[in-house]
């Protein structure tokens, strides 16, 4: 999974196509732990 911050979508996805995996976004589930969300919610 790619992550990208601060980065365009088009090329989020084109870096996710050569690198054969998928975009990602944040929050995202991570061994069933919220990963960037809100810690207030955990």
């Amino acid at each position: 999974m790619l992550v990208g911050v601060n980065i365009s979508d088009s090329w989020l996805n084109e870096a996710a196509s050569a690198l054969r995996c998928r975009v990602g976004n944040v929050p995202f589930m991570y061994l069933g732990l919220p990963i960037g969300g809100d810690p207030r919610r955990l």
